[in-house]
């Protein structure tokens, strides 16, 4: 039942993604507030330390692409909060397939923009990667997408 609402959640939150463009706060605090009172409620104090600790790894593992641009507060925010819900164990392999899952989409989105050639030569030529200011609409996808098929194969998966 658990698995259901969160993932009836991230496609919420993949469907605000696409038209807004942004996923708003309300949604991913009340998803980790959800799995720190879910996990309390269903194991005590053990719970709610399992949903920490499910919430700072995910938060952890994505940071380091928030800070060097590549993704937004908010899906770093919602990837924590499936933290919250499913613990640590989860959100490792869940950031593994979401990370594959964004580079599949990526990959698909440079080879229909022609742009692969590109970005191989920047890769090659190790030029710095354009910050989230600099890059133009085309350039981003919105990240839910990523994040929600991601965490919907890794509930099929376990």
């Amino acid at each position: 039942m658990l698995d259901i609402f969160l993932g009836l959640i991230l496609i919420v939150a993949m469907w605000i993604d696409i038209k807004e463009r942004i996923i708003p706060n309300w949604l991913t605090f009340s998803l980790i507030l959800f799995g720190l009172i879910i996990n309390l409620y269903l194991a005590g104090w053990s719970g709610l330390l399992f949903s920490l600790q499910g919430l700072g790894v995910g938060l952890a593992i994505f940071l380091i692409p928030f800070v060097l641009g590549g993704l937004g507060a908010v899906d770093v925010k919602l990837i924590a909060g499936i933290g919250a819900v499913k613990g640590v164990n989860f959100i490792l392999l869940d950031s593994l397939m979401i990370a594959l899952v964004g580079g599949a989409i990526s990959l698909f989105i440079l080879i229909q923009d022609k742009k692969l050639g590109k970005m191989m030569k920047k890769i090659i030529y190790r030029l710095p990667l354009k910050s989230l200011e600099e890059q133009k609409e085309n350039d981003v996808f919105a990240y839910g997408i990523a994040v929600t098929i991601g965490t919907w194969i890794t509930l099929f998966l376990r």
